[in-house]
């Protein structure tokens, strides 16, 4: 048996903007994992049995023949990445067993009985609440590798199209063409991400149930795609605190109207995303920068932490240092995403979430924060400086800070998981 993971995900930045291949997105993967656990016999059928014992009902059958699929249980997102790799593999009768397990923050956990790392929960997987981390994206892309290792082709020796496949997929079972930053964060870690074109991957899925399809998949998913995919990681010694604040948001709705904005107002829609692309795209330079300082000089970037460390975002501001350059340029992509907010009618960061933000600004060692994603009253992000980060958490009400870090690795496989 054989068992790979990959993690989950968060927007630090490029929301909106990432469904646009024009832009860039800085996509950080989170420490909370999906696990696929493989083994593959000979048959005389092709079939694929997966289970995820931490639901109920949570059990799925997919019998292939003929180039039809056909299913017990519904599942889709396992039904679209089975469906998806049995069209592009060579013929090759396998019966396939897939045990899928996921870390207890993609879900609520109320109502769930926790044995040793997991949570067993007593609801199907489709009724328990999920926590927005991209648990799609992330069974969608294992479940891929695990199918891709079944049939001879090693996921983490092709990861490109572990991402094709998984995006081909994810699209399929969503019924619509994402941005895809959650799929290349589940298969890459934190990145910066600019999106692939729609239209080559649209072809792919309005072919699917035609006798089209396998070879028009395998061209499309074979082909070096226009996308970028650029691993990029927090510096060390800050890091990223997740807060769960349980407002919910319709992400739907609030992209519609983001999306009738910039049509009603396309000059003055660009202009704002002219200026918050550039704002974005400093932090990750910034990031790059301090990367680059603690492996080039680490006692003069040790020093430079020491001495942020006592100071809160307000103060960190006056900083004539990258640190302070950076705790700047949270704040004016803030400016640009209240503008949005302002203009659109999406509560994109509402005056509540703003509250809260400039509230954690006033704690010792926070660079500063942004509601991350789409935006929405669900979350916060905040950049820390790693040694005050239980401080933070101590001195901050009503936030459940989530048991969470970055995640630099992507797909992995996994030795002696169990």
């Amino acid at each position: 048996m054989t068992t790979y993971s990959a993690p989950g995900k968060a927007l630090l930045c490029g929301g909106y903007l990432v469904i646009d291949p024009a832009y860039s997105a800085y996509v950080v993967g989170l420490s909370a994992r999906i696990y696929a656990t493989v083994s593959a016999s000979e048959a005389s059928t092709t079939s694929v049995h997966v289970v995820s014992p931490q639901f109920d009902k949570g059990e799925w059958t997919y019998n292939y023949t003929n180039g039809q699929l056909t299913a017990i249980g519904h599942n889709p997102f396992a039904h679209a990445a089975v469906n998806t790799v049995l069209h592009y593999v060579p013929p090759r009768n396998l019966h396939i067993n897939i045990s899928i397990k996921s870390d207890n923050a993609y879900h609520s956990q109320i109502d769930s009985t926790q044995r040793g790392q997991f949570a067993y929960h007593k609801k199907a997987i489709h009724e328990v609440p999920k926590t927005g981390l991209g648990s799609s994206a992330a069974l969608t892309t294992v479940l891929v590798a695990a199918l891709l290792k079944s049939y001879g082709i090693d996921p983490l020796h092709n990861t490109h199209l572990v991402h094709n496949l998984s995006q081909v997929a994810h699209c399929s079972a969503q019924k619509k063409i994402g941005s895809g930053f959650d799929v290349a964060s589940a298969v890459c870690g934190s990145l910066v991400y600019r999106r692939f074109p729609a239209e080559s991957v649209n072809m792919v899925i309005a072919a699917e149930g035609t006798s089209e399809y396998g070879a028009l998949l395998r061209t499309t998913v074979n082909q070096k795609w226009k996308v970028t995919l650029e691993p990029s990681f927090l510096p060390p010694g800050i890091s990223l605190l997740m807060g769960d604040v349980q407002g919910g948001s319709e992400t739907p709705g609030m992209v519609a109207k983001v999306m009738a904005w910039r049509k009603a107002k396309p000059r003055e829609a660009e202009m704002v995303w002219r200026d918050l692309n550039a704002a974005n795209m400093l932090m990750v330079k910034l990031f790059n920068d301090l990367r680059k300082l603690s492996l080039t000089n680490n006692e003069a970037y040790e020093q430079l932490l020491a001495e942020a460390a006592p100071l809160n975002a307000l103060k960190m501001i006056m900083l004539q240092n990258p640190l302070g350059e950076l705790a700047r340029c949270i704040i004016t992509i803030r400016k640009h995403l209240k503008k949005m907010t302002r203009e659109t009618g999406a509560a994109i960061e509402p005056d509540e979430q703003s509250a809260l933000l400039n509230k954690c600004n006033t704690y010792s060692g926070v660079i500063g924060g942004v509601v991350p994603g789409a935006g929405g009253y669900d979350a916060i992000s905040l950049l820390v400086i790693s040694s005050t980060v239980n401080n933070v958490k101590r001195e901050s009400q009503g936030v459940q800070w989530m048991e969470l870090k970055e995640e630099n690795e992507g797909l992995r496989l996994e030795k002696g998981f169990k």
